[in-house]
């Protein structure tokens, strides 16, 4: 913060010696540093486009916001969109011919909805709706690997038609750009589910064979959100809603899924819990 500091002494310095000079007839010198208590600032959020606006409402003063430790802009007036839901903070410093405030002024700003890029969404959706199935005559559509795989198939990688029978094929899953979600389990009417799944809801339909077993299903009508961790965007289902294979508790208590690639032809998606990472490859039903 330091030397955010110096650095806009130096400016405010050169602008002081340049707008003013001895020489004019009304000079009477440099005033008082402006003070941290006499920032007015603005901070304005466009909820449908989530473009803030950041605003000094001084007179005759140039603002430094500051978010995270780093200026973000020196412009009165700057915008800036915040792709993530949630909470935020920016700071503000306000600067004159007399100097720049010690300290700064905290403003605070809440966005309300996670949005992505309008092509993602329209791969995910169509134009208005699109179903998925999964992409079960590649190989690699399906598999698992140690926590953090950029593939997930570093232990496991089913190969083509490989779970023909098990009730898995027939699953589909429909994203509409209204952010609503449908799953339907298919012709068979049964969601596949690892055999480590101790959900009593599930587990009372397992052999116990060791084997991955069926359960019976209805079609879930629910909704679907964005979320970003880092810069990883996540695809967010609400708890015990299916995207097909059920391949530990956690997936169903906690649906949220990278999104490793996502194209008009074809959506990898990565299931993680910190233990092991499963691949769901999916292709637009015909």
């Amino acid at each position: 913060m330091k030397k955010i500091y110096n650095l806009f002494i130096g400016i405010i310095a050169c602008f002081a010696m340049i707008a003013c000079s001895p020489s004019e007839e009304n000079y009477d010198g440099l005033g008082s540093t402006p003070s941290v208590d006499d920032i007015d600032a603005t901070v304005a959020v466009d909820q449908s486009t989530n473009i803030v606006t950041f605003t000094l409402n001084n007179e005759n003063a140039n603002p430094v916001w500051i978010y995270n430790g780093s200026i973000l802009s020196t412009v009165n007036g700057f915008t800036k969109k915040f792709t993530k839901a949630g909470d935020y903070t920016v700071e503000v410093k306000m600067y004159n011919r007399n100097g720049m405030t010690e300290g700064s002024a905290s403003k605070t700003f809440t966005i309300d909805q996670t949005r992505v890029d309008a092509t993602l969404l329209a791969e995910l959706c169509g134009t208005t709706s699109k179903t998925w199935i999964w992409d079960s005559t590649v190989n690699g559509h399906f598999g698992c690997g140690p926590s953090g795989s950029s593939t997930g198939t570093d232990w496991w990688s089913c190969s083509a038609d490989g779970k023909a029978g098990v009730g898995l094929y027939d699953d589909e899953v429909t994203f509409n750009v209204d952010r609503t979600y449908i799953f339907n389990p298919g012709n068979g009417g049964t969601v596949f589910v690892n055999t480590g799944v101790t959900i009593s809801t599930l587990a009372s339909y397992n052999t116990n064979d060791g084997n991955d077993y069926q359960v019976p299903a209805t079609t879930q009508t629910s909704t679907y959100e964005f979320d970003y961790d880092g810069d990883q965007l996540m695809l967010i289902l609400p708890a015990e809603i299916y995207l097909s294979y059920i391949c530990n508790n956690d997936v169903y208590n906690t649906p949220r899924f990278k999104i490793s690639s996502i194209s008009e032809d074809k959506m990898v998606l990565l299931y993680d819990n910190g233990n092991i990472c499963w691949r769901y490859q999916f292709v637009p039903k015909e």
